[in-house]
C-alpha cells in the first residue's frame, strides 16, 4: 500500500511539473516548428545603396549643457552629415543614419527597454523624434531605427507582473520551465555564463543579463506585440530598422533540445518583414548577425542586408602585418558566393567598427595612415557601408562608447559622460577641418569617391591575382543592357614598400586614373605593370 501511495504521489509531481507552467495554447514542452512563410513584398535593395553613419546618441552631441547626447544634438549636427546641398563640400556626405536605441531604459545604452513607444527623457521626445526624421528626410538622409526586441529590461511592466503573478496574463510573454529536466539544458552557458536563472521558484531565460529577460516568441500575442510597435514607430517616418541580435530570437537552449533555431528565426522574420512591408514597401529590414558568413545567409532571405564582419575582423590585422591580401579577396569571394546561393536580392554591409567593440583607430596602433588605407578599402567594398561616429575624427583606444571629441577643451555641444583616456592622441574635429591631409577630411573625399562612381556604388566584386599577398585587387563592375559597362580596378598596397605588380588577364591599356592616394607622389603605369607607393590606394576606370 505504501508502494502504491509513493508511485501515485510520484505521477502526481511528475504531471504537476509537466503542466505548471504550460502555456494556454500548448504543451511548453511541444518542439515548435518553423512555419513556412513566402514573402508578399519584393525588397527594395535600391533604396539602400549609399554611405551610413551609425549614431550612439549619448555621446555624440549635447544640446542642452547637461553633458548627455540627445535627439536635438543630433538634429544639430545634420549639416554637418549632409547640407542637402550636393554643390558644397562642406558636409561629410552621408546618406543615411542608424541611432542605438532611443527608448525608455533604467541603462546608458538603451538596449533593455522599459516602453517600446516612448523615447527616454535623457534624450528628448517624440516630438522632437519626428522632428529629426522630418529635417533629415529634407537633406537626402534616411533614418534607421534601432529596433531591439529580442528582451526587455527587468524593470518592464510586462515582466514585472509577469514575475510576481505565476497567473499573469503576461506570465507567457517570457520563458519560464521548473527545473532541470530531459528537455532543457538549465545548466547552458553560451558565453560564460549561465542563461537560467533561478526566479521565484523557476528558472527564466535571459540571454545576456540576469536582468534582461528574453521575450517568448512561441506566443502569438508576444509577436502581435512586437508588430503593433514595428507600426508604431513606421507611422512616426523612419526609413528602416535595425535588428538586433536578430539570430537569438530563438536563443541558444532556449528551447526544448532538438528545436530548429534557425529555422523557427528565420520563420519569424519572415512574418515580421511581410507585415512591415505590407505597412510600407521601402522600409529597410538590416539584421545583426554577429556571426560567420554560413550563419548569416540564411537570414538574408527576410532581410535587405546584414554586416559583414569578416571585413571588421581581418582588415587590422591585415593592415598592421601588411600581408594577406589575396587571402582577404578570397574570403569575401566565397562569402559573397554562400550570400548568392540564398538569394541576390540582398545588401551587404561593409564596416570597420561600431559601439560594441574596439575603435579601429586603436586596433590600427593610432596610425593615421593605416586609417585611410582602411576607410579606402571598405568604402569601395560592395554593399552599404556604415561609419561609427568618431571614427572619421580618429577616435582612439579607450572605451568605444567614450564622447566624440569636437573641441580641444570641454565645451557644449562636446558630451562629458566619462573621461576620454589618451585624449591628447585624439585631433578634434575642430583643427582636423582646417587640415586638408586630415582623416576627416580624407573620409569626406573618399566618400564622394565612392558616391561619384556607379560601380563602386552598385557593382559586383570579383578578386584579382595581384601576384603578391601584400596587394588586394578586385574589380568593380555593372553590365549594362544597351549601354556601355561601368568597370574600376582597385588596388591597395597594404605593405611598407613599394610594390611592382601585373594585372593578369586584364587589359588595362585603355585605363585612366579614376582615384590615387595623395601625398605619396604618383603611382606608374607601364603596359600592364604598376607601381604603387607603400600603403596607397590605385583606382584604375576602364573606358
Amino acid at each position: 500500500m505504501k508502494r502504491w501511495v509513493k508511485t501515485f504521489f510520484s505521477l502526481l509531481l511528475l504531471i504537476f511539473i509537466l503542466t505548471g507552467c504550460a502555456y494556454k495554447d500548448g504543451d511548453v514542452y511541444k518542439i515548435p516548428e518553423p512555419k513556412e512563410y513566402k514573402s508578399q513584398a519584393q525588397k527594395n535593395i535600391d533604396n539602400l545603396y549609399g554611405v551610413y553613419y551609425q549614431i550612439y546618441p549619448r555621446i555624440f552631441r549635447d544640446s542642452d549643457g547637461d553633458g548627455i547626447g540627445d535627439i536635438q544634438g543630433i538634429i544639430d549636427a545634420l549639416d554637418y552629415l549632409n547640407d542637402g546641398n550636393s554643390n558644397t563640400d562642406t558636409d561629410l556626405g552621408i546618406n543615411g543614419i542608424w541611432i542605438t536605441p532611443l527608448t525608455k531604459s533604467p541603462s546608458e545604452h538603451k538596449y533593455n527597454t522599459t516602453n517600446f513607444c516612448e523615447i527616454d527623457a535623457e534624450y528628448g521626445t517624440i516630438e522632437d523624434y519626428k522632428e529629426l526624421i522630418e529635417k533629415s528626410h529634407k537633406r537626402g538622409i534616411k533614418v534607421i531605427m534601432d529596433f531591439a526586441v529580442n528582451h526587455v529590461s527587468c524593470e518592464h511592466p510586462w515582466y514585472k507582473d509577469a514575475l510576481k503573478n505565476p497567473k499573469s496574463i503576461y506570465r507567457n510573454y517570457f520563458r519560464w520551465i521548473n527545473g532541470d529536466t530531459d528537455v532543457y539544458n538549465i545548466k547552458a552557458s553560451p558565453w560564460g555564463r549561465k542563461v537560467w536563472v533561478k526566479k521565484g521558484g523557476y528558472y527564466n531565460y535571459c540571454l545576456f543579463e540576469d536582468t534582461v529577460p528574453d521575450l517568448n516568441f512561441d506566443n502569438p500575442k508576444v509577436r502581435e506585440e512586437i508588430k503593433k510597435i514595428a507600426k508604431f514607430w513606421i507611422d512616426t517616418g523612419v526609413d528602416g530598422f535595425r535588428l538586433d541580435t536578430a539570430n537569438n530570437i530563438y536563443g541558444p537552449d532556449e528551447y526544448p533540445k532538438g528545436t530548429d533555431r534557425v529555422g523557427n528565426n528565420i520563420s519569424w522574420w519572415m512574418e515580421f518583414s511581410n507585415y512591415v512591408r505590407g505597412i510600407k514597401p521601402e522600409i529597410m529590414l538590416i539584421g545583426e548577425i554577429w556571426d560567420k558568413p554560413d550563419v548569416i545567409a540564411p537570414y538574408l532571405e527576410p532581410f535587405d542586408g546584414a554586416w559583414n564582419f569578416t571585413i571588421q575582423e581581418s582588415l587590422p590585422n591585415i593592415l598592421n602585418s601588411g600581408f594577406d591580401g589575396g587571402g582577404f579577396t578570397s574570403k569575401l569571394e566565397k562569402q559573397y558566393k554562400e550570400y548568392d546561393s540564398v538569394t541576390k536580392d540582398y545588401m551587404d554591409l561593409p564596416f570597420l567598427t561600431n559601439h560594441d567593440q574596439d575603435r579601429i583607430m586603436g586596433r590600427l596602433r593610432d596610425d593615421v595612415v593605416k586609417a585611410k588605407l582602411a576607410a579606402n578599402i571598405y568604402m569601395t567594398l560592395p554593399g552599404a557601408p556604415f561609419i561609427y561616429a568618431g571614427e572619421e575624427i580618429g577616435m582612439t583606444t579607450g572605451n568605444m562608447r567614450t564622447p566624440i571629441k569636437w573641441f580641444d577643451e570641454y565645451k557644449a555641444p562636446q558630451t562629458k559622460c566619462d573621461t576620454i583616456k589618451n585624449s591628447e592622441k585624439i585631433v578634434p574635429l575642430e583643427r582636423q577641418k582646417d587640415d586638408p591631409k586630415s582623416l576627416y577630411n580624407h573620409y569626406k573625399t573618399v566618400i564622394r569617391v565612392r558616391q561619384g562612381n556607379e560601380a563602386l556604388m552598385k557593382g559586383d566584386f570579383k578578386a584579382i591575382d595581384t601576384g603578391t599577398n601584400k596587394v588586394i585587387g578586385y574589380m568593380r563592375s555593372i553590365n549594362k543592357d544597351n549601354e556601355a559597362a561601368s568597370k574600376v580596378i582597385v588596388l591597395h598596397n597594404i605593405n611598407f614598400e613599394e610594390q611592382i605588380i601585373e594585372v593578369k588577364d586584364i587589359d588595362i591599356s585603355g585605363v585612366s586614373v579614376y582615384y590615387e592616394t595623395e601625398g605619396l607622389g604618383q603611382n606608374t603605369i607601364i603596359n600592364n605593370k604598376i607601381k604603387l607607393k607603400p600603403q596607397s590606394t590605385l583606382i584604375l576606370e576602364i573606358k
